[in-house]
């Protein structure tokens, strides 16, 4: 009987995910990378390129990876949320210089009926996340430290309640419009579990909307707030904000306001005031709080991934298209809100089409890429040339085109590059050897890349021994190594 042996001799380089934040120090902003089933930590250096700190292994595959802070910490935190359907929240310990995890948890409906993809969304305030894994349910999962009353920080007063729903604020004059608002039922799943002094027990809710597009917590309100972006019974395409609030140790979701938006709209991004931005093919849309929306072409396509520019000091979001573009829009936010002429869109160049866009500080942008090699950027203020045989830059083939069409300038200057197998489309087995025929090991030959990084690699597993030092020494029997 024949036997085979099948070890990985590659590990993965597909990045699954990618997010910033003071991790390992209050003073440094680092990069946590997903690839596969391992989450790297970087650490940028003085030179401007990154150093890996550490790695943690997962028993699974990584679909999640969201950083945040809670107030009274001076270091983030991680939330990572696997093909499993669990999740878990670790933390860097600075005595051990690895990662350790606080909670753990898992949210299986045995009776639900699976949705297309998982979605995260956490609160801006660190009070709250929520996960959609099945049709009309989402997973809420509370944070914080209770108060004396073991009541959670977005808990509301027994007069706000009217037949056991909560009556929001444009509401509270009289109880007549209680009856419409929507009211999120318990569930019951039998693999709901959280073990942590930090995230409370789980709230499997039951909202109408079945085919959930994204979701995104809302910015700058008095409690939680989720905004779902879904598609109906009609093929329409809408926006609901629920109110989430805590009654009598029981979170609820309330609804409080609903727009319909183009059939294209796949994105949501929170904005300061609890408005939303709504992203679609070719155009996006602020959707702010009073229920008015502003909508503007856009020249991007389809968004993959967007990321905040110095979030909390500027209102600069970057967003990575299907087509390898890079654009930034800047939003104009005044006293009393959003300016009448809406942001201002610029172009700032070519990127391999990105699967997780990450902002360091110093304008350096981390763009991991599934379709090809990723890349360590900086932002100029000036555009710069970019010559398409200049091979000494790293990933100037990419930036040197868009669309297969050649770019003289761009405003991104690429740093360092980080090789890419993925995704494999075919490959072979090459033979070496003097002869043909000769059964050797040899190379393999991939086609590798997508979209505007298409590429053949050549792949070989061995050892290979290299001169470093040499020393002319005759006479010699044995050799000892001295530490």
């Amino acid at each position: 009987m024949q036997y085979q042996y099948v070890v990985s001799a590659h590990k993965s380089s597909s990045v699954v995910s990618a997010v910033s934040g003071p991790f390992l120090s209050p003073d440094e902003q680092n990069l946590i990378v997903g690839r596969g089933n391992r989450l790297q930590v970087f650490r940028k250096t003085a030179t401007g390129h990154l150093d890996l700190v550490g790695e943690h292994a997962v028993n699974s595959q990584l679909q999640h990876v969201r950083f945040f802070q809670p107030s009274d910490r001076s270091t983030g935190m991680l939330l990572i949320v696997s093909s499993k359907q669990q999740f878990a929240v670790v933390v860097w310990d600075m005595m051990l210089k690895t990662m350790v995890t606080e909670s753990t948890g898992k949210f299986i409906e045995r009776t639900g009926r699976s949705s297309t993809q998982t979605l995260v969304a956490v609160d801006p305030e660190s009070r709250v996340f929520a996960i959609s894994s099945y049709q009309g349910i989402v997973h809420l999962f509370p944070m914080g430290k209770r108060d004396a009353a073991d009541q959670l920080p977005f808990a509301v007063q027994d007069e706000h309640i009217v037949g056991g729903i909560l009556v929001p604020e444009y509401l509270r004059n009289g109880a007549a419009g209680a009856s419409s608002l929507a009211r999120g039922r318990r569930g019951k799943g039998r693999e709901h579990m959280a073990k942590s002094t930090d995230v409370h027990g789980v709230s499997a809710l039951y909202v109408d909307e079945l085919k959930i597009i994204d979701m995104c917590f809302c910015r700058d309100t008095r409690g939680p707030q989720l905004a779902v972006l879904y598609e109906d019974a009609d093929m329409t395409r809408r926006v609901k904000v629920y109110d989430m609030v805590s009654v009598r140790g029981e979170v609820q979701l309330v609804s409080q306001r609903s727009c319909s938006f183009a059939a294209t709209s796949m994105r949501l991004v929170a904005l300061p005031e609890g408005a939303v931005l709504v992203l679609g093919h070719s155009y996006l849309s602020v959707y702010k709080a009073d229920g008015t929306s502003q909508s503007l072409a856009l020249s991007s396509t389809d968004v993959c991934d967007v990321c905040w520019v110095d979030l909390g000091r500027s209102e600069r979001l970057l967003l990575a298209d299907s087509s390898g573009a890079l654009t930034l829009v800047a939003f104009d936010h005044a006293a009393k809100g959003f300016a009448a002429s809406g942001p201002s869109i610029s172009r700032l160049g070519s990127i391999p089409v990105a699967s997780a866009v990450a902002y360091l500080g110093d304008g350096c942008v981390f763009i991991g890429s599934h379709c090809g090699d990723s890349l360590l950027v900086r932002l100029l203020a000036q555009s710069m040339r970019v010559e398409p045989a200049d091979a000494q830059l790293p990933g100037s083939n990419v930036l040197a085109r868009s669309n297969g069409v050649a770019e003289t300038a761009t405003y991104v200057q690429p740093l360092e590059s980080f090789t890419n197998l993925a995704p494999i489309v075919d490959l072979c087995v090459v033979g070496q050897g003097p002869g043909q025929g000769q059964k050797v090991a040899g190379s393999i030959v991939a086609c590798s890349g997508l979209r505007n990084t298409p590429a053949l690699r050549i792949v070989r597993n061995g050892v290979a021994i290299a001169n470093i030092a040499g020393l002319e020494a005759h006479g010699i029997l044995r050799v000892w190594a001295l530490t």
